[in-house]
């Protein structure tokens, strides 16, 4: 194999071990970062990537000290970066799909979560992301991210291993209260995921952290009767209190002072007859949640019996079985709230 040639900038040095390391001056020149940055890393060699210095044909070279710097990263450098991703995990199309259309969209920003590359050349961790980023080829779109040099390759065992933080955390952390941010969130989903009509779509309704932060800013109403809902008790809710308070919100929609009686009653129970359709609602979701059911109970299950109950309510039918209709629930047969 011809030696890479690449003249090593003056910042660095080999040590005895035959390791670049800082000159003297301990000072990491921008020359010295640039060309660490894109000096040319040879896919093919045994030790990835190698800096050869002058003089020492074939020197493997890897980094001893840690560089980190943010990194403008377009799809032609993302291709060259994931050559060097070796024994990772599984690619995440879902994943890079969601990154890719967040980048898009101009949502995605630094957040101290690197690429990162080990003291020999290997990507450890970023593989989606660059995968993402690739997938932005010939639009010229170029993403700003963090990446690491120099990470011990047996830090790849330990990466991914904390919590991800939760959606209603990212609320809290901006300001955002609603009295329960985590019932608001799983609210939230189920709203969007019903009124965008994706209930038979196959779209799970989840939000990225600052999608979710954003669309609540850009929602008031939503946030208020999120919060008088979770003000009036909807934690209590039999079953589901999440998805259920999602819909409640919807209702309210519909007929705000209508929807706040219907809550009410579903929410304590009191004051309601034999037949009444909300008590009919609150006994079939308390029959899942004692029977074990309530975890195959689907979204638009869920939605089905709220808004057929409500459907009832509002015309003064009595209501006495909740029940799917035979041969299951399609866009056709689904109730709309009236």
């Amino acid at each position: 194999m011809t030696p890479n040639t690449t003249k090593t900038p003056a910042a660095f040095s080999a040590n005895a071990s035959g390791l670049y390391t800082p000159d003297d001056s301990g000072v990491l020149t921008p020359e010295a970062l640039a060309w660490a940055q894109t000096a040319p890393w040879d896919k093919n060699s045994p030790e990835l990537p190698w800096f050869p210095e002058d003089g020492i044909p074939g020197q493997t070279v890897v980094f001893p000290l840690r560089l980190t710097h943010d990194v403008s990263i377009d799809a032609e450098l993302a291709t060259r970066w994931l050559e060097f991703n070796i024994s990772n995990r599984p690619e995440r199309p879902r994943r890079i799909r969601d990154y890719n259309r967040l980048m898009r969209a101009g949502h995605w920003s630094t957040n101290g979560e690197a690429i990162k590359f080990s003291r020999t050349g290997r990507l450890l961790d970023g593989q989606q992301r660059l995968n993402a980023i690739k997938l932005t080829e010939g639009s010229g779109l170029s993403v700003t991210i963090e990446v690491s040099w120099g990470i011990p390759d047996e830090a790849q065992d330990t990466m991914d291993q904390p919590l991800l933080r939760r959606g209603s955390d990212q609320l809290s952390l901006h300001g955002i209260d609603t009295g329960n941010n985590r019932l608001a969130t799983g609210a939230i989903r189920l709203y969007r995921k019903w009124t965008q009509g994706h209930l038979f779509a196959g779209v799970h309704g989840a939000f990225y952290n600052n999608e979710l932060v954003e669309w609540v800013r850009e929602n008031p109403e939503v946030l208020s009767n999120l919060t008088r809902y979770i003000g009036m008790g909807a934690s209590r809710i039999p079953t589901k209190p999440s998805p259920g308070l999602g819909v409640l919100i919807g209702l309210r929609e519909v007929d705000a002072l209508a929807a706040d009686d219907f809550a009410r009653g579903l929410i304590t129970g009191a004051n309601l007859q034999p037949g009444d359709p909300v008590l009919t609602l609150r006994d079939r979701l308390m029959h899942l949640r004692s029977s074990r059911g309530a975890a195959s109970l689907t979204d638009r299950e869920l939605v089905f019996y709220y808004i057929s109950s409500w459907n009832h309510w509002r015309k003064g039918n009595t209501l006495e079985r909740l029940v799917l209709p035979h041969g299951g629930l399609t866009f056709d047969n689904f109730p709309v709230p009236n």
